[in-house]
């Protein structure tokens, strides 16, 4: 199973999908996903919808394409949208460190999740469903700006965006987004935001390093 916890919410009822999953199916994607509306919006949702969090930023549903796929992180999953599908991937996509590092995510995976999500995207199971990609915001945030990443990698591969459009969509994480860091013992004495991991993948495609 591709995913740690996964469940669906209609009509605010909290109804378990157990071991099924529509990341197992083994089918090629058939063409790119449709391009999200530009500039990203995260205001249109339940207004029931309230972060678990005393802050303002980690719990904010960011919209990836319109009416169909956001990402949010927080310290529990949100548990108030109408005809949802969360699913997470904190503890089955997990970067195995040197020293200090934490990440970024290797290509191995962000290919794994790119072909996963997107094939979830045309499952006409969901077709009524909006999709989640729910990551915990729990110290020290590793998890947080990894899966941070990897949306951002599916907007680079699959939506053909820029890393610099894929970044804009955190915006209002911007300034919690933890930054990557060297695999030595010792301080590390620059920064490597998600930007800049985003951008390195950006170039890889461009430059044919890798073809989805």
């Amino acid at each position: 199973n591709s995913l740690h916890m996964l469940y669906s919410q209609k009509e605010n009822s909290y109804s378990p999908q157990g071991s099924r999953s529509p990341f197992k199916e083994k089918s090629p994607i058939s063409s790119p996903l449709k391009q999200p509306r530009n500039p990203a919006t995260y205001a249109d949702y339940d207004a029931s919808y309230q972060p678990t969090s005393k802050s303002q930023i980690v719990g904010t549903p960011i919209e990836i394409i319109q009416d169909k796929l956001y990402w949010v992180s927080d310290l529990k999953p949100p548990q108030n949208f109408k005809n949802a599908f969360f699913f997470n991937i904190d503890k089955d996509l997990n970067y195995f460190p040197f020293n200090k590092d934490f990440g970024p995510l290797n290509l191995a995976m962000v290919h794994r999740y790119s072909r996963e999500l997107a094939r979830l995207l045309k499952d006409p199971n969901y077709d009524d469903n909006k999709i989640f990609h729910y990551c915990t915001s729990k110290d020290p945030g590793d998890k947080m700006v990894n899966g941070a990443f990897l949306m951002g990698a599916f907007m680079i591969v699959i939506l053909k965006m820029s890393a610099e459009q894929a970044y804009e969509k955190f915006r209002p994480y911007h300034s919690i987004l933890k930054h990557y860091r060297d695999a030595s013992k010792g301080d590390c004495f620059y920064n490597c935001t998600l930007l800049h991991v985003l951008q390195g993948l950006e170039y890889g495609v461009k430059f044919g390093w890798y073809d989805f």
